[in-house]
């Protein structure tokens, strides 16, 4: 009788060598090589396992690879590549699916195990969790970064099953969820006398979004009575307690106790599924059985970059803000706080969690920021890393674009002192004005309704889509030499008639450069200058060095009233016509790609053969900068177009002065607007070598961007 590789009884060792390899696997070894015919071979023991890696893990593409007609599988144990298939003549290390060792008898030295599971969560291990983070971390999770600025308006009291009014002393959970386009049961003008009603929440319960009740079920066997929900907690009708209570998000999110995030749903409707008496069963991972003992599952994952929570904007601060965190997605639910990470399919101590490195890899798996590194001092890299990840969020109200990360900023008063100015910090104005987009495919944020309007054009905030900070954060950090020169003095109008205002204390940071640079007294509070080092340092951050002072807000500074700025910006400025053309790309020549590379930064000279770099040209068509193409159409339109191609007016902004491996040069940074009823607006960045700019025939103009 004829049987198909892999063992029937499990008592004896399998035959099938996908199989061994688990079985070596839960032995400690390490490195793996299997062919494709090796995995799917017809074996009865582990039919259904891969398709089961394949699911877990298809947007990583990361179980089959093939080229050239060899393919090969990648697998790994814990948090190493236990299985690879050489393709360049090297060991090609990519990220694959995990695995996790079921092992009833004994433990496995170096190999962590997995925890079999159950279709219903077990609130008690969540609240150990909690337990053991509030036994062994101490103030590293318990202190808080910021303060609420106001009372919170309502919190829901899971008691008595209503709204209340805050009191000093009551801790809250809050809850990170997407709404979606489900109805949503919100407190109003209307309703909220009877949301206080003592039992008023069980009465509507059939109107209570699944997410949300089950929420409300769960915090009180976390051993929590109150839990924060924006839905319910913020009178949505009242413009200015809503406007108050979105400005502190952040602050009410850090002040939480710990935040309930719901990462699988795609609405509010979806529930926190498997928890019992509140959501349906879950659906298990498949588990291979090689023998009585020896068990394998697939881990779950960290995050998927796709799911709705991972692509919200208003889930952005949430996520960075929240110091613990009750994460449920991908059927499983795990913890993840300052110190570490606990897996529900992990079975790991809480005292060497922080140490194991498959709970490390875990540590910022949301993609995130630190909320103390954003509060604490300047750093413009971080910045700009931040703005360029926010920028990829989506909103159901593109208009919401600033509201949703309003809140971040206000905690940045600290190491931007003088605020921000639509998402520019007013401190370094000049050089965040200077933004532009990593690839072509920018995009225009359009209003829900014709009587909204979203950011304006020469701010970020007012495009969607991935930002390139490469250039603005290395050669522009406040520890380093600021070479962004002001030229102009911006002010702003509400309207495009109406008097404008001056913005206080733009690029100061360039100021102090220029004050402060190589003195060593009457420096600025808080900084002293470093003899024999020729650097300075602040007292709040001593280990960081600055090549001269910049400005640092000090306690309390977060209380200072927001500006309100208007949305046109404007200043007296100088306009050039030149004209944009596709760079050669075969067979460039050589002083061709001199001529433009001196224009540009180790970041600008690979882009600027890339798809969405334009080449500048005057009337003589000479080369005299580059310009970075954000828009899909305008690279269509500029590649199709031919000599001497699609004439482009550019306004000058700032000068900015560069020292390389090969030498100095300096340029202007320029913007191309569209002007549209006596109102530009920005199309693209680009750069303008200083000499030719200053040779070409300008106009002086009003500029009034909108």
């Amino acid at each position: 009788m004829s049987t198909s590789p892999g063992a029937t009884d499990q008592n004896e060792p399998p035959q099938c060598k996908f199989c061994q390899v688990f079985l070596e696997a839960a032995e400690g070894h390490r490195y793996w090589k299997l062919e494709a015919e090796d995995v799917y071979n017809g074996c009865q023991v582990h039919i259904g396992f891969p398709e089961a890696l394949l699911k877990q893990n298809m947007e990583l593409n990361a179980m089959e690879y093939s080229r050239e007609n060899h393919t090969a599988v990648l697998l790994s144990l814990g948090s190493e590549v236990v299985m690879l298939q050489n393709f360049y003549g090297g060991d090609w290390m990519l990220r694959a699916p995990q695995l996790l060792l079921i092992n009833d008898l004994s433990q496995k030295p170096g190999i962590p195990l997995g925890r079999p599971l159950d279709h219903f969560i077990d609130p008690t291990l969540l609240l150990k969790w909690k337990r053991d983070c509030e036994k062994y971390h101490g103030s590293k999770c318990r202190d808080k970064n910021t303060r609420l600025r106001r009372p919170l308006a309502f919190l829901i009291d899971t008691k008595e099953m209503c709204l209340v009014e805050p009191a000093d002393d009551m801790e809250h959970v809050a809850l990170s969820y997407v709404w979606g386009q489900t109805p949503m049961l919100k407190t109003t003008r209307a309703n909220f006398d009877l949301l206080r009603q003592p039992n008023s929440l069980n009465r509507l319960e059939n109107k209570i979004q699944a997410t949300i009740m089950d929420s409300i079920k769960l915090v009180p066997q976390l051993e929590e009575r109150y839990l924060w929900i924006d839905s319910l907690c913020i009178i949505q009708d009242d413009p200015v307690s809503c406007g108050q209570q979105i400005n502190q998000m952040a602050a009410i999110y850090d002040n939480a106790t710990l935040v309930l995030i719901a990462a699988d749903g795609k609405d509010a409707e979806a529930g926190l599924r498997g928890l019992p008496h509140s959501s349906g069963p879950r659906l298990l991972k498949h588990i291979l059985q090689l023998t009585p003992n020896t068990r394998f599952t697939v881990k779950g994952l960290p995050y998927r970059a796709t799911a709705p929570w991972m692509t919200r904007g208003w889930t952005f601060q949430e996520s960075i803000f929240s110091r613990r965190k009750i994460i449920f997605f991908d059927n499983t639910v795990r913890w993840t706080c300052q110190y570490c990470t606990f897996c529900e399919d992990i079975d790991e101590a809480p005292d060497k969690a922080g140490s194991d490195p498959l709970l490390q890899a875990y540590g910022n798996d949301l993609g995130t920021f630190n909320a103390l590194e954003l509060s604490r001092a300047p750093s413009l890299r971080l910045f700009a890393d931040l703005i360029s990840v926010y920028n990829q969020r989506s909103f159901t109200f593109e208009e919401d674009a600033m509201s949703a990360i309003s809140s971040t900023f206000s905690v940045m008063q600290k190491p931007y002192p003088q605020g921000f100015i639509y998402g520019l910090p007013v401190s370094f104005l000049d050089t965040f004005l200077a933004w532009h987009g990593l690839h072509c495919g920018l995009r225009r944020r359009k209003g829900s309704r014709q009587d909204t309007a979203c950011p304006p054009s020469w701010t970020w905030a007012g495009w969607k889509g991935r930002l390139a900070g490469g250039v603005r954060r290395r050669l522009n950090q406040p520890n380093a030499m600021s070479r962004v020169i002001p030229t102009l003095t911006w002010y702003t109008r509400e309207t495009p008639e109406s008097p404008g205002c001056v913005i206080p204390f733009q690029n100061d940071a360039y100021h102090y450069k220029t004050h402060f640079m190589g003195k060593k007294d009457n420096l600025p509070e808080g900084w002293k200058y470093s003899e024999g080092g020729g650097y300075y340092k602040h007292k709040s951050f001593p280990e960081m060095e600055f090549k001269h002072p910049v400005p640092i807000g000090e306690p309390g500074d977060e209380e200072t009233q927001e500006i309100s700025y208007g949305r046109y910006l404007c200043a007296e400025t100088r306009q050039a016509r030149l004209w944009a053309t596709k760079p050669h790309r075969d067979g460039i020549l050589e002083s061709e790609r001199s001529e433009i590379t001196n224009l540009i930064d180790d970041s600008w000279k690979k882009d600027i053969l890339f798809k969405h770099s334009a080449v500048l040209k005057n009337d003589q068509a000479s080369r005299v900068g580059i310009l970075s193409i954000d828009s899909d159409d305008d690279y269509d339109n500029i590649r199709s177009t031919g000599s001497p191609g699609v004439p482009v007016d550019v306004v000058e902004i700032s000068r900015e002065d560069h020292g390389g491996k090969t030498g100095s040069w300096s340029f202007y940074n320029v913007l191309w607007v569209e002007w549209e009823d006596g109102v530009a607006y920005r199309k693209a960045m680009g750069r303008v070598e200083r000499d030719a700019w200053e040779g070409l025939e300008k106009e002086e103009i009003s500029l009034v961007m909108g």
